[in-house]
């Protein structure tokens, strides 16, 4: 009962709050490197809510792990409140030249939009990983399925079952994908080919 509670509820809220928190961090560095790219000031940068676990400062941005692993947030100098873009959290008095209201209208348009343009690069790029870290080779073999009656594959021997790895010294490659491609250059090859003889392996 408790195994099934674990695995049934408890693991799938986990894994979703995860992701959550992966997706809102995400989007949150979009805005900073927009910021930072735009000389706007971002005293604070925090991956998670509540109270500071981990801090270190790097330039003039202070890095933050916090308690809660669900999302994060990115304080951008003078984005929410303009009157609070000339000093910080401390008191420190900003430059108020990195406030992201002496901006231009595009670079501020910019700045909000670059939490969508990660999330969407971020998505794109789990998107092809996901397809190119998941594609498999199918073996596939060409067999006959079918002979028609006085045809020449009758006459040459085939039979239903028969299974050809190649002709006239062009062997098939077991990959279904490839495989498709080869089998019109054998048939475009059989249609050229008409009495002449051919090898079949």
């Amino acid at each position: 009962m408790i195994t099934e509670l674990i695995t049934t509820k408890l693991i799938p809220i986990i894994l979703a709050g995860a992701g959550f928190g992966v997706l809102v961090t995400v989007h949150e560095f979009g805005h900073f490197i927009f910021a930072k790219l735009f000389n706007i000031g971002v005293p604070v940068f925090s991956i998670g809510f509540g109270p500071s676990i981990f801090k270190k400062t790097l330039g003039s941005t202070e890095f933050r792990l916090s308690l809660i692993p669900l999302g994060g947030y990115c304080a951008i100098q003078g984005m929410s409140d303009p009157e609070a873009g000339m000093v910080d959290t401390d008191g420190i008095v900003l430059d108020p030249s990195q406030s992201f209201e002496e901006k231009s209208v595009l670079k501020k348009v910019i700045v909000i939009l670059g939490g969508i343009i990660f999330n969407l690069a971020f998505a794109y790029t789990i998107f092809i990983g996901i397809q190119y870290g998941t594609h498999q080779k199918t073996d596939a073999t060409l067999c006959v399925t079918f002979v028609a009656k006085e045809s020449a594959a009758e006459k040459a021997g085939l039979t239903k079952g028969t299974c050809i790895t190649g002709y006239n010294s062009i062997a098939f490659s077991h990959d279904s994908t490839a495989l498709q491609a080869e089998l019109n250059q054998f048939l475009a090859t059989i249609k050229i080919s008409a009495h002449k003889n051919m090898s079949l392996a």
